[in-house]
């Protein structure tokens, strides 16, 4: 399990070490990426432009009802090492790329 550090106020961090990182188009249509590590628990994501994902042993994403990442805004996940991160344009948005990063 990765375990965020804190500061010298005792405040934690949101940094961790970069791992295994993987690209996905993002389309008018679900894909998934490949599974993580199975020791992995926290990965980064971030996308070149609006869009919705969805974590599972098989996920699709829903573009009215998964989680939105607007373009350009990091967010770090829990994930369960194994799952896979799927991707699908926001309605009416454009194509563009998912970066899934393992944090370490």
């Amino acid at each position: 399990m990765t375990t965020l550090k804190n500061d010298s106020n005792n405040n934690v961090m949101q940094i961790v070490g970069f791992g295994t990182t993987q690209s996905v188009a993002i389309g008018s249509g679900s894909v998934q990426s490949a599974a993580t590590a199975l020791d992995t628990d926290l990965v980064r994501i971030v996308a070149t432009s609006d869009c919705n994902v969805a974590i599972g042993e098989n996920p699709t994403a829903s573009a009215t009802t998964s989680a939105f990442l607007p373009a350009g805004v990091v967010e770090y996940v829990e994930i369960t090492g194994g799952q896979e991160v799927a991707v699908i344009q926001k309605t009416g948005g454009s194509a563009g790329t998912l970066f899934i990063t393992e944090g370490l």
